[in-house]
């Protein structure tokens, strides 16, 4: 089998549309919105607002096709897929992503910041393992761990995994 195919479980449960979400559905959509923008995922809610499913309240993406690399249909995005994380401003750019602004364009801070956490919290080694355990080229590893530091760099969250600086050893001994 090919460790990169991925099925997923079909979702039980009542379901209804995004079109349909609740105020409190949206916040917790938006906080993946730091996510979708790491990962490059244009076509995170879908043309017609049908890739992400609210099953029994909790809202799931199901559709990550326009991902990293590749556009939702599957043509290379090419040059637009770079270590700048620029999708934190199309993704909420109505003339850009008119779909997925109708639903970022109204990410608070506390929301940006918690998909932003997320996101830092990611080992930069275990980004490397992945990709070179799914058999996929070096450059997309290091594309994403480049994509993480830009996030970081641009929301301000700590990144976990930064290697102590001297003034930090400094005050660790002074105490």
């Amino acid at each position: 089998t090919d460790p990169s195919s991925i099925a997923s479980k079909i979702i039980p449960g009542d379901k209804v549309s995004l079109k349909q979400a609740t105020p409190e559905q949206l916040s917790a959509i938006r906080r993946d919105y730091a996510v979708d923008a790491w990962l490059s995922n244009w076509d995170t809610v879908g043309l017609e607002l049908d890739n992400i499913l609210i099953a029994d309240g909790v809202p799931t993406r199901i559709d990550a096709g326009g991902s990293l690399r590749y556009r939702a249909q599957g043509a290379p995005k090419g040059h637009l897929f770079t270590s700048d994380v620029t999708e934190l401003d199309s993704l909420k750019n109505p003339s850009i992503n008119p779909q997925s602004a109708h639903i970022f364009g109204g990410v608070t801070d506390e929301e940006l910041l918690d998909g932003a956490s997320r996101v830092a919290a990611i080992n930069p080694l275990q980004i490397d393992q992945v990709v070179k355990d799914l058999g996929i080229d070096q450059d997309l590893a290091d594309t994403l761990i480049a994509r993480r530091a830009d996030l970081i760099a641009r929301t301000g969250v700590k990144d976990p995994w930064m290697a102590a600086t001297s003034v930090d050893l400094d005050d660790d001994v002074m105490s």
